[in-house]
């Protein structure tokens, strides 16, 4: 009988143990959570922004908005994140925290195509003719400049410019090579039947229509890299590629 009275006084004490133990552990976690939030070892001393080619770290700081001083584990990346793809010129951005007081921020830009002329300097576009920002000369650049294009209304940073002719031409740009754009100092675009390239040789190629341009890529590609290097002891005044067949190439009078 007194065995039976002693297990049963146990089973009756479980419960209460079992609270117990619950109300220890709640109190432990509430404490650790309170030391994580308020631990000076858990705040912001430093941003860290990776991933910039063109745009300036202090840009991407200033739009993700994290003061220094406030705890790591309080900051949404997610909210972070959307504001800074608010800047026209970057495409995602994906943020981490790095213990004990780091936030690392990794963007992705959108990439640079070609230069636009305007009023106060030049335009920057990506390849969806979208303006990413302004400089005030070709020094600050080595894109192409692309003529013969005006924005159908005023443009901000991540608008579109809004040109029919050059949302057609842009596509076959981006097929360039990097080592093709990098020669190519200015794109005429006079109509889609009639597009000049002129080199930093300053050598004209007529490649013709925006079709034939697309077709005629490879030929494109051996005149600037090859023939026109090829032929630097002579003066090119043009070279007409706007047909098929064999290039024409025509050389300056001499005086």
């Amino acid at each position: 009988m007194g065995s039976q009275t002693l297990d049963k006084r146990r089973i009756e004490d479980r419960p209460l143990w079992k609270l117990l133990l619950g109300l220890a552990f709640f109190l432990l976690s509430a404490a650790s959570f309170y030391l994580l939030l308020h631990s000076t070892f858990f705040s912001v001393r430093e941003v860290e922004v990776n991933g910039l080619k063109n745009i300036k770290p202090t840009e991407v700081s200033r739009l993700a908005g994290v003061r220094m001083g406030s705890n790591i584990f309080l900051l949404k990346e997610k909210d972070i994140a959307e504001r800074v793809v608010l800047h026209p010129a970057i495409e995602s951005c994906r943020v981490t925290r790095r213990l004990p007081a780091t936030v690392e921020i990794n963007v992705v830009e959108r990439t640079p195509l070609a230069l636009l002329p305007d009023q106060t300097g030049f335009m920057v576009v990506d390849r969806d003719g979208r303006l990413l920002y302004r400089v005030g000369s070709l020094v600050e650049t080595n894109l192409p400049v692309i003529t013969g294009v005006t924005a159908s209304q005023e443009v901000f940073p991540g608008d579109f410019i809004g040109n029919s002719s050059l949302e057609r031409f842009l596509p076959v740009m981006q097929k360039f090579s990097p080592s093709l754009t990098r020669d190519i100092a200015e794109i005429g675009l006079k109509s889609d039947e009639a597009i000049s390239i002129y080199t930093l040789e300053k050598v004209e190629i007529k490649v013709g229509s925006l079709e034939h341009l697309d077709g005629h890529l490879p030929v494109l590609e051996t005149i600037v890299n090859q023939e026109i290097k090829r032929l630097s002891d002579k003066p090119i005044e043009y070279i007409d590629m706007s047909f098929n067949g064999t290039p024409v190439i025509k050389f300056k009078q001499s005086n």
